[in-house]
């Protein structure tokens, strides 16, 4: 339910816009492309550390944004962006509109206040500095896919737990929870999809690579959440099937 109550706060709010019907057709194809998003996992994160529905929906809705404008950026670098057309043009467009649609909500209806803001926009940037290093690497080790998984996993996640947690008691605890969970979350990914990250690892790498994301998860376990342990708990299954 809580997933697509952020779903509909984040169409109701460009719906509200009255675009152009081509660019809110986009739009919406980019937030279908990225509801496997932390919609749901947000929202809640939001809801059990005392934040109002309505500014959770509003926080959630803005780190969907962003999470959709990555997803893109993602998609567009590996070719893989097939809701879009011509996606090498309309994409970038869609990305500019998306990432600043979080921006309006968070700032707006989500009442994150600025020195929060300032902190999310560092840790997004840093997080998409290195794609530039993924889109460029043929074959990685293990210190790159670490790093890799720390900025494009674990800083987005600790950008969105800023936002959700922010003006609570667990705000001060957002940026390390949420990167321990982000990254742990990227790797687990990586491993299921056999991500060229992780596939071009000697075993006993992709192992030791398991084995530390395992340990990085025990700052999200520590904080005593459904949110949290729901999230964790697939994560954990995932990093130690690997043998």
């Amino acid at each position: 339910m809580s997933e697509g109550a952020v779903y509909r706060e984040a169409l109701a709010w460009i719906v509200a816009l009255e675009l152009e019907p081509a660019t809110e057709r986009d739009l919406v194809r980019c937030l279908d492309a990225a509801r496997t998003g932390p919609l749901g996992f947000v929202y809640a994160a939001c809801v059990e550390s005392g934040v109002d529905a309505a500014r959770a929906r509003a926080r959630a809705a803005g780190a969907f944004f962003s999470f959709a404008a990555g997803n893109l950026a993602d998609d567009l670098a590996d070719g893989d962006c097939t809701y879009l057309e011509p996606a090498h043009r309309v994409g970038p467009c869609a990305q500019f509109a998306l990432q600043n649609a979080a921006w309006s909500t968070w700032s707006g209806a989500g009442d994150v206040d600025r020195e929060t803001l300032r902190a999310i926009g560092r840790d997004l940037v840093r997080a998409a500095s290195l794609q530039h290093v993924e889109v460029r690497t043929q074959r990685f080790d293990l210190v790159t896919t670490q790093r890799i998984a720390e900025a494009m996993g674990g800083l987005q996640y600790g950008a969105y737990l800023r936002a959700a947690w922010c003006g609570t008691e667990l705000a001060e605890h957002a940026a390390e929870v949420g990167t321990a969970l982000g990254t742990a979350g990227f790797v687990a990914e990586d491993l299921r999809s056999d991500d060229p990250r992780v596939t071009t690892l000697p075993d006993d790498d992709r192992r030791a690579l398991a084995r530390w994301a395992d340990a990085l998860l025990d700052r999200a376990r520590a904080i005593d959440l459904p949110s949290l342990a729901g999230a964790c708990a697939p994560i954990t299954a995932r990093l130690r099937s690997v043998s």
